[in-house]
């Protein structure tokens, strides 16, 4: 669900009714293919949710790129990030969130290094999210985007599907 999550916020707001559904009697698959790198992937289901949804259907025809496995996971102090795991990360600076994108900039810089920050410097702005921000405390947790472009990234739901990791990364200025 984080592929299409991400960028359609409908099937976000309704990931736990789709799982759900996904898992259950409800759903009928009329086809499902997955590729092997090499050709088109394929899905088609439909579903009802009682008091939630009217029928539904989805269908999907998709093509991985090749680089989806060269994703990074945010590491600090040189240690791949463990499932479910906060990773306590100080900045020097001053943030607010009107300057964010300076934030998630300090963040890849002080975890995956200055030239890696600038080489997604222009779209640093889309691949993490604030789960929470306190100017008071100058803390925020931050977690990169499920589906990401860059970061190696899996939510809570999808990491056993997926095996990618999920983690928060708990910042402090």
């Amino acid at each position: 669900m984080e592929y299409l999550g991400n960028r359609n916020k409908l099937i976000k707001f309704y990931e736990n009714e789709i799982t759900f559904a996904l898992t259950s009697s409800a759903l009928k698959i009329y086809e499902l293919s997955f590729p092997n790198f090499n050709n088109e992937g394929k899905i088609e289901f439909s579903f009802a949710i009682e008091n939630i949804m009217n029928y539904w259907s989805f269908k999907a025809n998709f093509l991985p790129l090749p680089t989806e496995n060269n994703r990074v996971f945010i590491n600090y102090q040189g240690k791949q990030p463990k499932n479910d795991e906060e990773i306590d990360i100080k900045l020097e600076g001053l943030y607010t969130e009107n300057n964010k994108n300076k934030l998630f900039y300090d963040v890849v810089v002080k975890t995956l290094g200055k030239k890696f920050a600038d080489k997604y410097k222009d779209i640093l702005y889309n691949e993490f999210l604030i789960e929470g921000f306190n100017k008071k405390l100058k803390t925020a947790k931050i977690t990169p985007k499920p589906g990401s472009k860059i970061f190696a990234f899996s939510t809570k739901v999808s990491e056993s599907y997926t095996e990618v990791l999920y983690y928060k990364l708990n910042i402090s200025w």
